[in-house]
């Protein structure tokens, strides 16, 4: 297999889970929400499959967790509700210069 057709394989693939991770949104955010309250971390947490990339699904948090330990701890339960579908892929994320809120996550 030549290195064009793996590269093939894997956008098809990722697009074949993406498109499993859709019609599972629903039930996918309901069970990330009761396992953050049953942790006793009732963020509001946002999922987005996105159309391109190698990013299967993003999450955000329109609100600032308490400490690193909470984050830590919501990134370790969202990947866990993840990995029983996918398989769990290093997460990082950033943002400089500006304060996030829910607007900034929200489609008009």
């Amino acid at each position: 297999m030549t290195s064009d057709t793996t590269v093939s394989t894997d956008i098809t693939k990722n697009d074949a889970i993406r498109d499993i991770i859709r019609q599972s949104l629903s039930k996918i955010t309901a069970e990330l929400n009761s396992a953050l309250v049953a942790a006793g971390l009732a963020y509001p947490i946002y999922l987005c499959v996105p159309t391109t990339g190698d990013a299967l699904v993003t999450f955000a948090c329109p609100l600032d967790p308490n400490n690193d330990e909470e984050w830590d701890r919501i990134t370790q339960i969202v990947r866990e509700i993840g990995s029983t579908r996918l398989t769990a892929r290093a997460l990082c994320c950033s943002m400089a210069g500006t304060t996030m809120a829910a607007a900034d996550v929200t489609v008009e």
